[in-house]
């Protein structure tokens, strides 16, 4: 094999690590959210502690620890530093055994879409309802010019 060959099957590989490496601001947020929630069901999952005390308190340090380590991501996430975010995000689904994927949140996309435009929102409700608020505008200026 050529040195060339060589140096090209060493780029295209290098090429495709580190583009499987990469995390995005969505992929980091999406991280942040599904760990979030599963650390809710973690705390969901513990007994009452007044009917359960020893039950509570062998599975309490475990949330703890949890929200300790997801808390201290959001600082990385928050510095933008997404790569490093994402490392962190998936060792702690890794020891924690987290299914990402399984926790089923929307995507970071779908919720800021939907908070530009809301999700009840058309073209022809938003037609109509100004065409219906037109006459009373029209009237209540009306109202204000004759002094009433």
């Amino acid at each position: 094999m050529s040195s060339i060959v060589r140096w090209c099957l060493c780029v295209v590989a290098w090429c495709a690590t580190s583009a499987a490496a990469a995390c995005s601001r969505e992929d980091a947020y999406n991280k942040m959210m599904a760990l979030n929630q599963y650390g809710m069901k973690l705390q969901a999952a513990l007994p009452d502690p007044l009917k359960d005390p020893a039950g509570y308190n062998a599975n309490y340090q475990r949330v703890i620890d949890f929200g300790a380590r997801l808390g201290g991501v959001g600082k990385t996430l928050a510095a933008q530093q997404y790569e490093e975010a994402c490392a962190k995000y998936d060792a702690l689904a890794r020891d924690y055994r987290v299914d990402i994927a399984g926790q089923h949140v929307r995507p970071l996309s779908e919720i800021e879409a939907e908070a530009k435009k809301p999700a009840n929102f058309s073209i022809t409700s938003s037609t109509k309802a100004s065409g219906q608020l037109a006459p009373l505008v029209i009237n209540i200026f009306k109202g204000v010019r004759s002094g009433r």
